[in-house]
This record gives structure tokens, C-alpha cells and sequence, in this order.
């Protein structure tokens, strides 16, 4: 995903807002970790994922797929993409 500053500003501030039961959470970590993200995407990320209060399985899994890819991630709009996140599991 190709995010502006502004638009992984607010998508690091949603997801930090966001309450999630421990399926939800597992589930959107292994749905962001497929996403293609720059060092410092990566690095913000997982800043914001370190206060949501993660397992440290699941933080340690999302480091090491986050290079994976998936067009049809890469192809959503931030909007759409914390949307199907946020439903995920629901």
C-alpha cells in the first residue's frame, strides 16, 4: 500500500483505538502482516501494535510475514482496508 503521511497517521490512530477480542486481533495481524509496507510503515505499525496489548506470538509473527505480499490488500483504500479489518471476525 502506497499510504500518505496523513493516511497512516490516521490509520495508526484508528487501530489504537480500535477494541479487539483475541480473534479479531489475530486475525487483523496476520491480514496487515501480508500488507507491502515501507521500514518506516513497518516501524510505525508495530509501535502502534505493541500498545495494543499483543501477544508476544502474535507480534512476532506479524514481524516476520510482513514482508509477504497480496495484491488485493496493496489494492485497497486505507478506508477500506481498517473497514474489512475492523469486521473481521464479526
Amino acid at each position: 500500500m502506497q499510504l500518505s503521511r496523513m493516511q497512516r497517521s490516521r490509520m495508526m490512530t484508528q487501530l489504537s483505538r480500535m477494541q479487539l477480542s483475541q480473534m479479531q486481533r489475530s486475525r487483523m495481524m496476520t491480514q496487515l502482516s501480508r500488507m507491502q509496507l515501507s521500514r518506516m510503515q513497518r516501524s510505525r505499525m508495530m509501535t502502534q501494535l505493541s500498545r495494543m496489548q499483543l501477544s508476544q506470538m502474535q507480534r512476532s509473527r506479524m514481524m516476520t510475514q510482513l514482508s509477504q505480499r497480496n495484491k488485493n490488500l496493496s489494492q485497497m483504500t486505507v478506508t477500506q482496508t481498517l473497514v474489512w479489518v475492523i469486521h473481521l471476525g464479526c
